[in-house]
């Protein structure tokens, strides 16, 4: 029997466009290949404590998500405590502004340039309003308008850091839109981020409880209004022709980061819609088996470092003035501190940033417990796989602690693979003819990070239009 409409994935982006599907009283079928709902915002036990293991807030500019965690009755609340740029031992405060461009000339931020470096961003200033308001990426921009220093120091860290690619291939349009008609309204790139982001505006938010909970309360009303989840189960093929689609899926097995299917394993399921919502290069394999789409054999979805994380529950009284606030981005340095040279690229003290986790570790383990979450990856280089010992001796380097090994109450690692897709100007346009191609085909639809950018903010947003759309 058909299903009503098939939605291929299960992450953030699947359960935000079922969930606009349920409540407009159609009754999806989601197929997820991992056991895990949610993608990059899924959890996991550490510590006894249910904590994020992916993304952990989200941008509070995103009206989508802001409206969708209203819907859910999940109570949004903002992080506690700076967060800094760390590097070789000597860290700076994060800009409060753009992807580390500050909204102010008064942002500490600065204090990490030169007088020489500063006067050159000063020239911002000078500049007319179409100075830099052509570019075409988003590091394009910042060196036109506030020089090199600005990019290296204070916002490759930070853009390059979250997109985990470097800002000079990243697309303004995808990651910074609004920025180039302020620039213009403004005239400088300064006044044009502080037009976007006011002085003492949060910019992040977190349902209370963790990220996560928001993928947990979508499955929950997507099958509460009818719709239907079914996990390990991964797409191996599609076929399209006049009465919809049919699409081979198998039992998935494998990693996280790569699962497979599983031989022998095999069903097909038919719709007269589907909705596609996994990850880029999976999408693209199983669009191109769909006539009349005409997909260059030549595009391959552009693919950021490989990413993990490590979760390290340590309880130790030294850690309670949060040394490094809420956490540090990490620039890469070849000097030792404290005998290692950091390989981690961001720091999170999440039990100080969201104090929800403080008071869970507590009941769990007394006063003094924190989580503290390790990110790996960078986009010029690979790393293997991080081990706990390393991770502890980069917490100890980057949060300036001597900690002793039998504080260490548990640890996790996670690894998910190239999973986010940086957004290059050549991606922007080959999706802007694959938009146009869709649009010829009205019971097939696609959304994911690989379209919509990479933040929550914006996958939320184009999974709920793509939902309402498709309805």
């Amino acid at each position: 029997m058909d299903e009503e409409v098939i939605v291929l994935g299960a992450g953030i982006a699947g359960l935000s466009a079922a969930y606009e599907l349920v409540k407009r009283g159609i009754k999806p079928t989601v197929i997820e290949a991992r056991q895990h709902l949610g993608g990059l915002t899924a959890a996991g036990y550490v510590g006894g404590v249910r904590l994020d293991l992916g993304a952990e807030s989200y941008a509070l500019r995103s009206a989508a998500l802001n409206n969708l965690c209203a819907e859910l009755g999940l109570e949004v609340k903002n992080p506690q405590e700076k967060s800094w740029i760390w590097k070789g031992g000597a860290a700076a405060p994060i800009a409060q502004g753009v992807w580390g461009i500050p909204s102010s000339w008064k942002d500490p931020a600065f204090e990490m340039l030169t007088a020489a470096e500063y006067a050159v961003a000063r020239k911002d200033l000078e500049l007319a309003s179409d100075i830099g308001a052509d570019a075409k990426t988003f590091g394009e921009l910042v060196r036109t308008r506030l020089g090199a220093a600005v990019l290296e120091k204070m916002v490759a860290p930070v853009a390059g850091g979250v997109h985990t690619a470097d800002p000079e291939i990243l697309a303004l349009s995808a990651i910074a839109p609004g920025i180039v008609p302020a620039l213009r309204a403004e005239g400088s790139l300064i006044a044009a981020v502080r037009r976007l982001r006011p002085e003492n505006t949060p910019i992040l938010g977190q349902p209370v409880g963790g990220m996560h909970q928001v993928a947990f309360m979508l499955a929950k009303q997507i099958e509460k209004f009818g719709g239907k989840i079914r996990r390990g189960l991964i797409a191996t093929d599609v076929l399209h022709d006049k009465n919809g689609f049919s699409i081979l899926v198998a039992k998935s097995a494998g990693t996280r980061a790569k699962p497979r299917p599983v031989r022998g394993s095999e069903e097909v399921i038919t719709a007269p819609k589907l909705l596609i919502a996994v990850d880029g290069v999976s999408a693209l394999e199983l669009l191109r088996k769909i006539s009349p789409l005409d997909i260059p054999a030549a595009w391959k979805v552009p693919q950021g470092a490989k990413i993990a994380g490590v979760t390290l529950i340590i309880k130790d009284p030294a850690l309670d003035a949060a040394p490094r606030g809420s956490g540090a981005l990490i620039e890469p340095s070849e000097v030792a501190v404290k005998g290692r040279v950091v390989e981690a690229k961001a720091l999170t003290h999440y039990s100080v940033k969201w104090p929800w986790a403080a008071d869970a570790l507590a009941k769990v383990h007394g006063g003094s417990t924190h989580a503290i979450r390790l990110s790996y990856g960078r986009s010029t280089q690979q790393l293997p796989y991080p081990a706990v010992r390393e991770a502890f001796l980069d917490a100890q380097a980057v949060l300036d602690c001597e900690i002793a090994a039998e504080n260490l109450l548990d640890a996790r690692i996670v690894s998910w693979g190239a999973s986010l897709s940086p957004q290059t100007p050549t991606h922007r346009k080959n999706l802007e003819c694959l938009t146009e191609q869709l649009a010829q085909i009205p019971e097939l639809a696609a959304t994911g990070a690989w379209i919509a950018g990479t933040g929550l903010g914006a996958v939320v947003t184009h999974a709920v239009k793509t939902g309402a759309e498709f309805a």
